[in-house]
């Protein structure tokens, strides 16, 4: 096992690339440096994943040169604009000066649990190897490949050909990165996901709530055995929570200050979940629906409202589209394929299922939905909570957040349970016992969140100034 600094310091570059990326983007005050960081952490793997993608694409070999000197240039180009704007006036400077207040009572306890809860996060990704099926079989399998092969050549006779390509890409970085393969080591990924995850859930609880509330937020967030579990495991799963959620709050955080550099980072953390994982494209479009939302709340003029929605979705729609139809051309070359492989390059295969059967997968599902929910240790008790919190919104006015994030649980659920009865997918949900899991595991982080501001007295104390 090599030495833990070492291993920190593989990720320094993406927190590079994505600080400058950051720094370029924003015409504002950069947020509190922890999101910052945890900001960064996100930009600068995507940049690193759909770089590496476009150097597949046109051929040219994942050597270390190749990925990470342009990275570096561009780095620097970015940066120096940022100072150049920011001695030209055109917008107030970079400050990170922040005052989180002490910690105190209820807070030091929910934070010593977060603090023991994240080294076992990051103990067990950085000591137990990757032992799960489908992080060996594919994805890990697939990062070798691009490791050893430096090249897309055999993309399409690889495991689930069809699966979006960040994180093979960026473990086969970090390989790159460390000279040589190492089974640890691309595992090292995801903890640094998880910690950025709750930076950012809690920068936004400390916006509506008290510190304790914050905190607390966090701590139902990482009492879930499930999710704790997939943050220190090879599967794809963690990587999509971290970009679909942190796409939502970075949403209701522009609305909120009308900070572009909100707006930008959810449009590009929801196009990256959908180069994470399929399901990411339907997410995209719910991202969208919330988008609409938040504008048709606006008292904007239409214009502004018109720039709003396209600098969330080019981005966004432009990422999700880079990989499909680089995958539908792609696909249209395999014809001399075993038909196992050319079936699993068919990313357009959803079969839709109108006979008299529906009635009883529809009864079937909602009762592996309501059995995941309530009776498994998946998720403590968050589920329960949220249930009986939401009996308490008729008794209280709701905010623009409650309303916002449980439409987003809505839209949710409902695309699953149309998924699981209405195509060929109900098999997964009906006879096995994670896929179902993990699909919840994408937006979980919803339920505490709005169990905390649901439940937090409004005036119990006056929110700090951020």
């Amino acid at each position: 096992m090599p030495p833990f600094p070492s291993l920190l310091l593989l990720h320094a570059p993406p927190l590079i690339f994505g600080f400058s990326l950051l720094t370029a983007l924003s015409k504002e005050k950069l947020p509190p440096i922890f999101m910052c960081l945890a900001l960064s952490y996100g930009l600068g793997t995507g940049l690193i994943s759909l770089w590496m993608f476009v150097l597949g694409i046109c051929h040219i070999p994942f050597h270390w040169t190749a990925i990470n000197v342009p990275l570096y240039l561009f780095s620097i180009l970015l940066y120096s604009f940022s100072l150049v704007r920011i001695k030209m006036n055109k917008h107030p400077g970079i400050s990170f000066s922040k005052n989180p207040g002490r910690l105190a009572g209820a807070s030091i306890v929910f934070a010593a649990f977060i603090v023991i809860s994240s080294i076992g996060v990051f103990w067990a990704a950085f000591n137990i190897p990757i032992l799960e099926w489908d992080a060996f079989s594919t994805h890990a399998f697939n990062a070798k490949v691009f490791f050893y092969e430096k090249t897309f050549a055999y993309l399409n006779s690889q495991p689930h050909a069809n699966y979006p390509l960040h994180i093979p890409l960026m473990q086969a970085w970090l390989s790159t990165a460390f000279g040589s393969w190492n089974d640890q080591v691309i595992k090292t990924l995801f903890p640094f996901y998880f910690l950025s995850l709750l930076i950012i859930q809690y920068h936004f609880l400390i916006r509506h709530t008290t510190q304790p509330w914050s905190l607390l937020g966090l701590v139902l967030t990482i009492s879930s055995p499930f999710l704790i579990y997939h943050a220190t495991i090879g599967y794809r799963d963690f990587t999509l929570l971290f970009f679909n959620i942190s796409a939502i709050l970075l949403l209701l955080l522009w609305q909120e200050e009308k900070s572009g550099i909100y707006l930008i980072s959810s449009s590009l953390f929801s196009g990256l979940s959908s180069f994470t994982k399929l399901e990411g494209g339907g997410y995209l479009l719910i991202h969208i629906i919330l988008l609409t939302a938040i504008l048709s709340r606006s008292q904007a003029p239409l214009r502004e409202k018109s720039k709003s929605f396209l600098r969330f979705c080019i981005p966004a729609v432009g990422i999700f589209l880079l990989f499909h139809i680089y995958k539908y051309f792609s696909s249209g070359v395999s014809a001399a394929l075993p038909p196992q492989a050319q079936e699993s390059l068919d990313i357009y295969s959803l079969r839709i299922d109108l006979s008299g059967k529906l009635l009883a997968r529809f009864g079937i599902v909602v009762n592996r939905f309501l059995y995941n929910l309530f009776l498994t240790n998946n998720w403590n008790i968050i589920w329960l909570m949220l249930l009986f919190s939401l009996l308490k919104i008729k008794k209280k006015a709701c905010s623009f957040e409650v309303k916002l994030l449980f439409l987003a649980l809505l839209l949710f659920f409902s695309i699953y349970l149309a998924g699981y009865v209405l195509t060929q997918h109900y098999y997964w949900v009906a006879e096995t016992e994670t896929v179902l899991s993990r699909s919840l595991l994408h937006f979980f982080p919803l339920a505490p969140i709005l169990v905390i501001l649901i439940n937090f007295p409004g005036d119990e104390t006056p929110r700090r100034p951020h």
